[in-house]
């Protein structure tokens, strides 16, 4: 690839930005990392979700199947020991289902809570990229504005030169 100035010649214009050094990169750096932190805690805690809802619905299945056992005995033979200890089960599997709903409540809120961590520290993402976006584009401007007077100082010597030779 050749270089032309501070442009290089390609299949897209690029500016050269080899000495461009942007104060504010480890700010944007430390601000990208906690984005990243944030989606990774993110995705954990969907997995956890994921693994909650799973358990909340098997331990309901289970408990259906519990109550409709239990009602299909009780109409057979009565026992009350039998009785007792299926309502016994029941009760458990109740309060562990009461318990993962709670769970998976307290994880849907925290999801939430994160989600909005998310879009407050993609906004600062944005913003920060955006400074340095702007930053690049003066430093070009500034950059193709030196190149340029370069190139009228180079001009107007060699103008200089060819008036010096051609009068004497």
């Amino acid at each position: 690839m050749r270089e032309r100035g501070l442009l290089r010649e390609g299949a897209e214009m690029q500016p050269d930005l080899r000495g461009f050094e942007y104060a504010m990169e480890p700010l944007r750096q430390q601000r990208q990392w906690h984005m990243e932190k944030l989606l990774a805690d993110l995705g954990r805690l969907q997995h956890d979700i994921s693994q909650a809802q799973a358990d909340l619905e098997r331990l309901r299945i289970e408990y259906e199947d519990h109550a409709r056992s239990a009602t299909d005995a009780a109409h057979q033979r009565f026992d009350i020991g039998t009785h007792r200890r299926g309502l016994n089960w029941l009760m458990a599997l109740r309060t562990q289902i009461l318990e993962k709903a709670s769970r998976l409540d307290a994880l849907q809120r925290q999801k939430l809570d994160i989600q909005q961590a998310c879009v407050v520290a993609q906004q600062k993402v944005d913003v920060i990229e955006q400074h340095r976006d702007e930053s690049i584009a003066d430093y070009v401007q500034a950059q193709n504005g030196r190149l340029l007077a370069q190139a009228d100082q180079d001009w107007m010597a060699r103008q200089g030169r060819r008036a010096e030779g051609g009068s004497a």
